[in-house]
C-alpha cells in the first residue's frame, strides 16, 4: 500500500503547529531539535528523505512472518521522527490478523506527541514515552524496531545501545531494522554548503510540484530544507562487518544481514545524509540469544 499522502500532510502540519513548544534541548547542541523534528514530514511528504516508507516491503514481509508466530507480539519501537514506524507495525500485524501490544519510544516530546496523534486517528491504542533509549527499561519485548537508528550515537554508545537492547529483549527476541552504510566516511557527517543549497532547491521544487496542499509556504520549505542541511549531523557506519560486529558481540545471532541499494538512484552520488542518492542499506535481523 502506498503512503496516504494526505495523512503525512496533516502529520506535517501537526509537527509545525507543537515541536516550536515541545522541542527539547539537543545534548551535543544546546539548541532545540524543532528544527529536525517540526520539519521532518514536510521531507516525507515532499519524497526527498529516505523513510521507512522507503523499506515498506522489508518491514512488511519482516514483520507479518513474526505477527503469524506465537510469542511475538509486544513490540518496542526504538526512535522515531514521527509515526511512520509505527504504522509499518500495524500495517504488517493486520495482515497476519494478529495484535501488538506496541511501546513507542523517543528522547523528544514531538515525535511522541505525534504517535498519540496518530494512534488516536485510527482508534488505535499505543505506550508512547519520551525516554533516552539507553536508560529506557521496561519488562521485555519480543520484537525491537528501528530505521537507521545508529547513526545518532557514538562509537561507545553503540556498544550501550545494544547491550540496552538485548537487556529489552527476551531470548529469542529479534531485532529488525535497517542501516545506511558509508564506506569512505568517518567520523560526524553533515551536509556540504553545496549540498545543503541543493537539498534546499529540491525541497523548493519538489513542494512546487506537490499534489498535496501543505499548510505552508513554499519559500518557508526552502528555508527549513536549508536549515536541515546545515544542522543535520550523523556518525555514518562504515561496513555491514561493523554493523554484525555491533549484533554479535553484545548478545545477538544474525539471522539476515543483506544490502540494498535503493532502487531508482544507481550510481548516483550520495548528496547528503537521509537522502537516497547512491544510498547503500543493510536489511538486518538479530535474535538475542
Amino acid at each position: 500500500m502506498p503512503p496516504d499522502e494526505t495523512l503525512i500532510a496533516d502529520c506535517a502540519a501537526e509537527a509545525h503547529r507543537i515541536a516550536p513548544n515541545l522541542c527539547g534541548t539537543d545534548p551535543e547542541t544546546g539548541e532545540s531539535c524543532a528544527w529536525y523534528h517540526g520539519f521532518w514530514p514536510y521531507l516525507r511528504a515532499l519524497g526527498i528523505v529516505t523513510t521507512p516508507d522507503t523499506h515498506r516491503a522489508f518491514y512488511d514481509e519482516s514483520l507479518r512472518t513474526l505477527a503469524r508466530q506465537p510469542g511475538f507480539r509486544r513490540v518496542l519501537i526504538s526512535g522515531s521522527a514521527d509515526f511512520n514506524m509505527l504504522e509499518q507495525v500495524y500495517a504488517a500485524f493486520d495482515a497476519a490478523d494478529a495484535t501488538p501490544e506496541v511501546v513507542f519510544v523517543d528522547r523528544c516530546p514531538t515525535p511522541v506527541a505525534l504517535a498519540e496523534w496518530y494512534a488516536r486517528r485510527f482508534n488505535r491504542t499505543v505506550e508512547a514515552r519520551a525516554s533516552d533509549i539507553l536508560t529506557f527499561r521496561d519488562k521485555p519485548f519480543d520484537i525491537i524496531c528501528t530505521h537507521s537508528f545508529m547513526g545518532y550515537f557514538t562509537d561507545d554508545a553503540r556498544q550501550t545501545l545494544a547491550a540496552t537492547w538485548a537487556s529489552l529483549l527476551r531470548p529469542g527476541g529479534k531485532v529488525v531494522t535497517i542501516n545506511r552504510i558509508r564506506p569512505d566516511a568517518t567520523g560526524v557527517m553533515g551536509f556540504t554548503p553545496e549540498q545543503a543549497e541543493q537539498f534546499a532547491e529540491k525541497a523548493r521544487s519538489a513542494a512546487l510540484s506537490c499534489a498535496t496542499p501543505l499548510n505552508i509556504g513554499v519559500d518557508e520549505i526552502a528555508r527549513a530544507a536549508q536549515l536541515y542541511g546545515q544542522k543535520f549531523r550523523i556518525r555514518p557506519v562504515q561496513s555491514i562487518k561493523i554493523l554484525g560486529n555491533f549484533f554479535e558481540a553484545n548478545g545477538f545471532s544474525i539471522n539476515l544481514m543483506d544490502g540494498m541499494l535503493v532502487p531508482g538512484h544507481e550510481g548516483r552520488r550520495g548528496t547528503g545524509p537521509t537522502t537516497p542518492a547512491g544510498a547503500t542499506y543493510v536489511h538486518m535481523i538479530a535474535t538475542r540469544r
